[in-house]
């Protein structure tokens, strides 16, 4: 790969692949890809840094030999603007579009997924709303500005208002928090607490249409 050579951050939410690295991969491989990490950590009881970061991509490897990727992360993706990331010298990824402001309906409306098979979880810790899609092996971990709960109650508003409204309520008030990137298809978001409601994606978008929106005003 060379310097003049771009990856597609569309590519990467619809396949886990971001250019050279893939989930599969090892950390040796990913040391010959990407070279030096811009910084690492390492567990205490660890004798390799098994968590490596590239500015704001970083990925967590086992802690076994071959040290194989656990998984990578697009890691405070709301501050994704403009028409490139650069991550290394050698590893620049165009937006394609989309930013760190794209809505889950505008994420599920691209032709990214099929919305059959993509999950959509909702839920509140504390007074804060939280949307999680998980395509494949692509997991986006959504923020949601909560502010317009007039109690701040987000667990109350999460579990007694109409699905219908939550949607409609939340879709405009979002931003990316991590975009993850696993070696299965089984996609994860981390922590499930607090996640109350799962629809497909499918689902999600007929509860955004204006149609459903006003019938349930």
């Amino acid at each position: 790969m060379t310097i003049h050579e771009l990856v597609s951050f569309r590519e990467f939410l619809r396949t886990g692949t971001l250019g050279p690295i893939t989930p599969e991969m090892c950390l040796f491989d990913v040391a010959k890809s990407l070279s030096v990490p811009t910084y690492f950590y390492t567990d205490n009881t660890a004798n390799v840094p098994t968590y490596w970061c590239y500015k704001n991509l970083e990925l967590q490897f086992e802690f076994d030999p071959p040290h194989k990727i656990d998984f990578f992360q697009i890691e405070n993706a709301g501050y994704l603007k403009g028409e490139y990331e650069v991550f290394t010298e050698n590893l620049i990824m165009t937006l394609d579009g989309f930013d760190g402001d794209t809505k889950p309906s505008q994420f599920l409306s691209a032709d990214l997924w099929d919305p059959d098979t993509v999950v959509v979880s909702i839920g509140a810790l504390a007074d804060d709303v939280h949307l999680n899609i998980a395509a494949g092996r692509i997991a986006i971990s959504i923020d949601v500005d909560s502010k317009f709960i007039e109690d701040e109650d987000a667990v109350r508003y999460v579990e007694s208002t109409d699905l219908a409204r939550i949607v409609a309520d939340i879709d405009g008030r979002t931003s990316l928090n991590g975009i993850f990137a696993f070696p299965d298809s089984a996609a994860r978001t981390g922590s499930t607490i607090g996640h109350r409601h799962r629809l497909s994606g499918r689902e999600y978008l007929s509860l955004i249409t204006a149609d459903a929106v006003i019938a349930r005003t």
